[in-house]
Parts: structure tokens; sequence; C-alpha cells
């Protein structure tokens, strides 16, 4: 399945070593592990992060990933895997986010126990 926490045969899902890892595991720990996986896998996030590092103030608005998604995806799309990122990125503290700006931040390690999963249109 996409984050290796487990697979999918015949209508069955079973539970990878690393989904039952992640299943035993402290909140601090899965969330480190979700970060990891994601990162690992998908290529969204791997780009939010590299840009996120880039940037001397370490935040970018979200206007930039939607233009790229864009070009591939029809609007509704767009917004479900822009509203998925946010809510994983943050749930992960791979990053913030904020409404009111539309801007990501990155979660810097010091940050982890500050960035809450707060709803999504909320800022963190």
């Amino acid at each position: 399945m996409l984050l290796g926490f487990a697979t999918l045969a015949q209508g069955d899902v079973k539970l990878t070593p690393e989904g039952k890892a992640f299943a035993e595991a402290d909140i601090a720990t899965r969330k480190a592990m979700f970060r990891e996986a994601a990162l690992a896998r998908i290529l969204l996030f791997q780009q939010i992060v590299s840009i996120l590092k880039t940037k001397s103030d370490h935040s970018i608005t979200i206007e930039l990933f939607r233009d790229v998604l864009d070009e591939h995806y029809a609007d509704n799309e767009v917004q479900r895997q822009l509203e998925t990122a946010l809510h994983w990125g943050r749930y992960c503290e791979m990053f913030s986010y904020d409404s009111e700006t539309e801007k990501l931040f990155m979660a810097l390690p010091e940050d982890h126990a500050a960035v809450v999963a707060a709803p999504l249109g909320e800022a963190p």
C-alpha cells in the first residue's frame, strides 16, 4: 500500500512488519514513522520539504503546489490532494500551515512539540 504499512491481496489487508511496528508504537514514534514513509514514497511531500529547506525563512505559499497539481488534475482533485497533504503533513509534524497567509512552514525539530494538527483551514 501507499506508505508500506499494509498490503492488499484479493481483498484482504495484511499489516507489514512496519505496519505492526506502527500500530504498536507510541504517538511520537508513529509520527516519525509516518513522516519517514511519506517522504520516502510521496513525491509531493519530497517537493514540499525540498523547497522549504531551500527558503531562507523555511516557508512557501501553498499556491505553488496548487499550480503544479493543476497542470495534471481537475480542480476538485487538486483540492483533495492538497487537503490530504496538509492533513498528513501536519499530523506527522513535517510542516505547519497558516490558513490566513496560505503558507507552509518547515517544522524544525525544536518546533515538533508546538505543531498541532488543527482542522484544515485553521492556523496551527
